[in-house]
Order: C-alpha cells, then structure tokens, then sequence
C-alpha cells in the first residue's frame, strides 16, 4: 500500500491564502469570545474552576481526580488574577475532599456579574484548543489535497455548532480533540519519514494526548505496535525500534512525571484490587495490569481508580425516548446521526466513498492514520456506560473532519467547485447563525432542528445547566414576577434570576426530596430543564417524576434547554 504524498499544487504559502486563513481563524475567534460571555455556566465548569485555581498553588488534591491537567496549566491562572476566593479553608465543606462540593459552595457566594465575569475570563484561554484544530486541519490538508480544500474544509470546522457549543468551555473535550488530531498528523508524519524529528513531534503529541484525557490511554497504549508497523514497513532493525520505543516513552513518561500533581508511587494494591474487583472491559484491566508497576504521580492512579470506577456504575442514558441504565451501543452514532450538520456529514460521506474508490486503485494507506483512531476511540466509547453527550467522543469527530477534507478534494476538483463551495459554506454559515447562541442544544435538519431535539438525545447533547441567563431574560421580556424552577446545573440560580421572583422547586434525587412519584403541577408558571423532563438521572421509580409536563406542549423553550409551561 502507498500512503499520499503532499499535493503538488500546495507550494508556497501566499498572500492571498494567508489573509484567507487569518480572517477564518480571526472570525472564529470572535465567536468563540462572545460565546464564552454569552452562554451560562455548565454543570462540570465549577468543579474544574476549582482543581485548576488549586493546580496553579499546587494543592490539587481534591475528588474525583479524574481531570488530567492540561486544561488546568491553560486556564487555572486566570482565577487568580480575577480574584476567586474559595471557601476558607476552616469551612466544613472541605472535610469531603471533593471538587464538586467546594465548587457548589463557591458559587453560592458569588453574585451574577462576578460569575459571568469570571467565567468568561477563564474559558478565554480554552480557545486555544478548537483554533489549534482548526490550524492542524487546514495545515494537514493543504499537504494531502491542496490550498482550496484546507480553507474550506477549516471554514467547514470553525462553523460546525458542535465546535462551537464546546470550543470555549471550560471543558477538556477540545483540548483532547488536538491532542488526538496531533497524535493522527506526527504518526502519519513519523511514518512517512522516521527520523529523530518526526519521532520527537510524535512523542510530544502523544505526551500532550494524555495530559488532556485519561481515554487517550488506550490510544498511547497502542503506540509501540504502531512504532512496530512502521520499523517493519520501513526495514528497520530491531535495535532502532528499541531506540525509538524507548525514547517516544521517556518522553511521555517525562511529560507526566512533571505535569501531573501527586507524589511518584507504584499503584497501590489496594486500589488495584479495588479496580479488578470492578466489572470492566478486558482491554482496560489488560492496560493496567502492565502500568500498575510503574511509578507514576499519585493523582494519575487515583484518577484512573475515578475513571474505572464511573464507568462500573454506569449513568444512566437517555436515547430515542428510552432510558438505558448502562448505555447503548449505538448511542454516539445515532448522536453523530442527529447532531453533526447535513453539509459536515455530506462531505465526510463523500471522502470516505472517494477513498475507497482511490484504495480500491491505488491502495493508499493515508487515510487510516485518522480513520483507525477515530474508530477505535468512537468505539471504546460506544463500549463504556459513560454516554453523557456526543461532546465526549469529540476527538473521534475532529479526527474525521480529515474524511470531509477528502470530500472538498474531490469538489474543489471540479469545473463547477467555485458554486458548490459557495453554496456550501453559504448554508452551513446561515444554518450556523440562525441557532447563535443556543449551539449545545443543536439538532440538524434531518431530525426537525433543536425543537425536536428532545425526543432523540438529553443530558449535554441538549442541558446542561446553560441556560439561566437565557431564562432570565424570557423573564424579564415577558415581565415575568413569578416562575417554580426545576434546574439542573450547578449556576446560582438565587443570584441570576433573583430570589423575589424565584421559587426553586426540588427534584426527585432521593424519597427525601419528594412526596410522590409524578409531580402533580398546581396553577402557575413553571421552568423545568430538559434533562430533568427524560429523567434518567433518577432512580428507576422517579423517572417518570415530570411526565405531567411532558404530557404538555411548552409556552416556549429557551437556550434550547428550559422548558417553559403555563399551568392554568
């Protein structure tokens, strides 16, 4: 088999190209700005503020330690120069041990403008993730196809609202999906030409891989047959390989050794008996089995032990209008089904119809340096109980942008490409702007937009806690002096909709929090959010807790994510 080589007509990068890729990154920037001022907090952006404000004073020793730090070297220090004081540390929360408890606390203290402001000052250095996508994308695939499909095929990235909704959170799903995407371009460039370079770009990436999420273990865990495969295509000796291996390890080992908080350990016994005490997929324990002997930091293990231990209890999922306790199998590809944009999966169906017809002539092998990961991540996912939301197979989507650019290689080659790209990136552009800001709750067209969203997908596919400011702002239009809330989320519901008007109601988490097992709404105005309307965070018997409202048509839904109902 060949691999493709860089594309004749790339050459030399000019004027007129740059200018192209500096106002597309320039705009995408932008939105990602007022998106990060405009979009309400998140359910896990508290809980992380919190580990990275304590990564940067290197007391990063809170539950559930299962965020790796790369997201808390971007942006932990923003906390500090904006003034977040945590809870004092004689406060009892502290006994827990938790992120999410001293986050929770956190929050009650703040008023509306200072969680705003905070927020959005600390999401700005997360912006970094999706451009350096964007970047790797446009510079990948200027070398395979050509100058017209890297701009568009860019373009296509920076207004997909998948990005968009989790490009400027305060979230590792963007910084994983460069960390994957790096893995996919240095590996293909490795592979070309190995050589100490190549090697050492390979290395970093994977190094970087794995600071964003623990998932990625299982992709550096498939490293050294990958460094195998290459040393047998490219004739090399057994000793070379060793060479390699060992310096692509010690650069990742170096990497965790340095960023990672804790005290060097071997995994303690304990916890290893904890983990194959638990029912998990072989390959996981397989994995284990091997690093448990290596001392690494001690907030590694224990966020390992976090990661083993979320997948064994499982969450339950929401799909289809079923709940499925310990997932489903199809649940990330009915979600890409249901959320990509039409024109996105237009072009990544016809890049992966134009490979196999080129494979079907030619053999090349280039395409499976992004195909093969983003399989195995997309299917290691599909495998797990922790289906919260299509943002968590982000890295796998990212990684087959590079299919879609295969598509504009074949539509930029045509007599007629200047009108099709038009057209194009006319209707992904409009399709964009007419959901500006409600991106997370996005649904495309083959599904009847976001209003149907509901009856395929929840959790953050959907709500997740995003819309208080949104909510306060249908309250204040419409004059609004008294609403009941059910919210999901972790904002300051007290501080963003003020408590005069405001009358929080409970969900059923636990029998102490109801009295019956179908809310029975009395007359008033009610704003439930969605993902307590599919219920599947709750225990068996309350799941059907708000089926009155969902018997119901909603006055109106705002951010996509709050249901808003007139009970007369």
């Amino acid at each position: 088999m060949t691999q493709d080589q860089p594309a004749t007509a790339a050459g030399r990068l000019s004027a007129g190209e740059l200018a192209a890729l500096v106002s597309i990154l320039a705009i995408f920037v932008c939105v990602l700005v007022a998106l990060a001022w405009e979009v309400g907090v998140t359910v896990d952006e508290p809980s992380h503020l919190v580990s990275a404000h304590l990564y940067w004073e290197g007391k990063d020793r809170l539950a559930p330690y299962d965020m790796p730090p790369a997201i808390k070297i971007a942006g932990g220090w923003v906390s500090h120069l904006t003034g977040v004081q945590l809870p004092a540390r004689t406060d009892a929360i502290w006994k827990d041990n938790h992120e999410w408890q001293v986050a929770l606390r956190l929050m009650e203290s703040m008023k509306a403008d200072q969680i705003r402001r905070t927020f959005f000052l600390s999401r700005l250095p997360m912006i970094v993730f999706p451009v350096g996508c964007a970047a790797v994308i446009w510079w990948w695939t200027r070398q395979l196809f050509g100058k017209p499909a890297a701009l568009v095929s860019t373009a296509l990235f920076t207004l997909s609202p998948t990005v968009l909704a989790h490009g400027m959170l305060f979230k590792n799903d963007l910084a994983a999906s460069l960390g994957l995407l790096l893995v996919c371009y240095t590996g293909w460039r490795y592979a070309a030409q190995p050589g100490r370079g190549t090697l050492s770009g390979f290395a970093l990436a994977a190094g970087f891989a794995l600071l964003t999420k623990l998932s990625m273990l299982a992709v550096t865990a498939l490293v050294p047959l990958f460094l195998a495969g290459v040393a047998w295509k490219r004739g090399m000796d057994w000793r070379s390989y060793g060479r390699h291996l060992g310096i692509l390890v010690a650069v990742i080992y170096a990497m965790i050794v340095v960023l990672w908080p804790g005290r060097i350990t071997v995994l303690p016994r304990a916890e290893w008996a904890g983990i194959r005490a638990m029912d998990l997929p072989w390959h996981f324990t397989a994995i284990m089995s091997v690093l448990r002997f290596v001392p690494l930091p001690r907030m590694f293990w224990h966020g390992v032990a976090a990661v083993a231990q979320s997948d064994a209890s499982g969450v339950g999922v929401y799909l289809l209008g079923n709940v499925y306790p310990q997932g489903h199998p199809l649940y990330f590809f009915i979600a890409w089904a249901v959320k990509i944009p039409v024109a996105v999966q237009a072009m990544v169906l016809l890049g992966l119809a134009f490979w196999g017809w080129r494979w079907f002539r030619k053999r090349t092998a280039t395409d499976a340096f992004w195909l093969l990961p983003a399989a195995l991540y997309m299917g290691l996912a599909s495998m797990s109980s922790l289906q919260l939301g299509i943002r968590l197979v982000l890295p796998a989507i990212v990684c087959s942008w590079m299919s879609a650019s295969r598509g504009l290689q074949w539509v930029t080659a045509r007599r007629w490409s200047h009108f099709a790209v038009a057209a194009l990136l006319t209707w992904q552009a409009t399709r964009t702007a007419i959901r500006y800001p409600d991106y997370i709750a996005y649904f495309n067209l083959w599904v009847g937009g976001p209003e149907q969203g509901i009856r395929y997908l929840s959790d953050s596919n959907l709500d997740w806690g995003q819309g208080l400011h949104a909510l306060r702002e249908y309250l204040d239009r419409n004059g609004v002096k008294k609403v009941s809330v059910f919210y999901f989320g972790n904002d300051n519901a007290w501080q963003q909709l003020r408590e005069e008007r405001l009358e929080m109601k409970a969900a059923p988490w636990t029998p102490q929090h109801v009295q019956e097992k179908v809310y029975q709404p009395e007359a008033g105005l009610y704003a439930v959010s969605a993902t307590f309307l599919t219920g599947q965070l709750f225990q068996r018997e309350y799941r059907d807790y708000f089926r009155r409202f969902r018997e119901r048509k909603p006055e109106a839904v705002v951010a996509g994510s709050i249901h808003i109902y007139r009970v007369e």
